[in-house]
């Protein structure tokens, strides 16, 4: 009885104004609803993350060159339009982007596959696989799995490795702290969890001196702290019987929980827009445009910051492994181009366009293509003109004087 009594004692660690005890069944309700909110809000980020920069990504245009010169063949049909036949390339950048960020390892392997459906080659994004340690020699990948069609997983056999497997690590202390907050996060949720077990709201029991001069008190308490309480909480229509001198309240946390709710409310909008100025932060996103809202001024930055420097990763791994040094050293080549990512004021540029094309610099089918528009005639669109006045370069340095004509106000062109 000594052990017990020290114990009951030891909760009865508060009084009413009238000297009765009382015992607060805590039931952690609130640190998991805040470690929850916590963590819904930065998967919330970090979806919102992946699809801004696997839907601008989406958007670009990988370009591949043969000896220097800008082709569109085999290699950019299957980087730009059908890398495989279960997958658009939009699909597939938004796979890779959401597998470098998600994963736990941040990385992502593409397996090249030879004669896939009629084709010469596939790609295909691995769902699993296994990475060779190794620090000298040319890493190799087993046990790769590939999900191809979204809804069953298809085990590769053998190794992969040079240009068939294409690996990408994605470096970001910033979003590997928060991963690691994220996930002790978890590891206290689950703790919290246990504790409450399946109890939602907070409880007083309330004794006054009928209750504690029962000789049976000890033994009553410990029956409702110990099993009748356990049933009450967990029964959905549970009726709680209370001996002389007992009294069970509901705390104003759980009384007022609906009368709190605009205030709890508000608390998760607060909590949300802070992780995701947190988490925009991580990738160098403008707020912004984790809001979908686009202002004018952040699209350079987050083009700048942001997409630019992944597509720049995936560009040094497309051509150190798949085309390889011999090819890369030669010209032949790709690059994931970000320029189409923006959406054009034509009224705004007309002016910088005059001067690009009328400098020589560019062809008017080139700058009509980095604009998303078609080409024009080759024998105009595709010539490069200078101003002095308009004339074709070809000619105009061969001989000037033939080529050239004034008129006016003295601007022609060529023949």
């Amino acid at each position: 009885m000594g052990m017990f009594k020290n114990f009951v004692d030891f909760l009865f660690t508060e009084e009413d104004e009238y000297g009765n005890s009382k015992v607060s069944l805590n039931t952690w309700t609130d640190d998991i609803e805040v470690m929850y909110s916590s963590l819904w809000a930065y998967n919330l980020a970090l979806g919102i993350a992946c699809e801004r920069i696997g839907s601008t990504l989406a958007r670009c245009e990988f370009k591949t060159y043969i000896n220097g010169e800008q082709v569109e063949g085999e290699n950019y049909y299957l980087l730009n339009i059908e890398p495989n036949p279960n997958q658009s390339a939009a699909e597939f950048r938004k796979q890779l982007i959401r597998r470098l960020i998600l994963s736990p390892t941040h990385d992502a392997l593409i397996v090249v596959l030879d004669n896939v459906k009629g084709k010469k080659q596939a790609m295909y994004i691995a769902e699993s696989f296994q990475k060779g340690n190794f620090v000298v020699l040319e890493t190799s990948f087993n046990n790769v799995t590939i999900n191809p069609y979204g809804d069953s997983t298809y085990a590769l056999k053998g190794t992969y490795s040079g240009k068939k497997a294409i690996y990408i690590k994605y470096t970001n202390n910033e979003l590997n702290q928060i991963f690691n907050a994220m996930q002790n996060t978890y590891y206290q949720l689950i703790v919290n969890a246990e504790k409450a077990g399946s109890y939602r709201m907070k409880y007083v029991l309330s004794m006054d001196s009928t209750a504690e001069n029962n000789p049976n008190f000890e033994a009553d308490l410990q029956d409702i702290l110990d099993v009748q309480f356990a049933k009450f909480m967990k029964g959905e229509n549970a009726v709680l019987p209370l001996y002389s001198g007992m009294k069970l309240d509901q705390t104003s946390a759980g009384a007022d929980l609906g009368q709190n709710a605009s205030v709890a409310n508000k608390s998760v909008d607060t909590q949300i827009d802070e992780t995701i100025t947190k988490v925009g932060l991580a990738f160098n996103i403008p707020k912004s445009v984790m809001l979908g809202e686009f202002e004018t001024e952040d699209i350079d930055p987050f083009l700048m910051f942001c997409l630019n420097p992944i597509a720049e990763l995936i560009t040094q791994a497309f051509n150190r492994k798949w085309y390889g040094k011999d090819n890369v050293m030669k010209g032949t080549k790709c690059k994931l181009d970000t320029k189409q990512a923006r959406n054009y004021d034509l009224i705004s540029i007309s002016n910088p366009i005059n001067k690009i094309i009328s400098s020589g610099v560019y062809t008017i089918n080139e700058v009509r293509k980095e604009l998303g528009e078609n080409k024009i005639n080759p024998e105009i669109g595709d010539i490069h003109w200078i101003t002095q006045n308009y004339a074709v370069i070809g000619n105009y340095v061969n001989d000037p004087e033939k080529h050239v004509q004034t008129s006016g106000e003295g601007e022609q062109k060529n023949d």
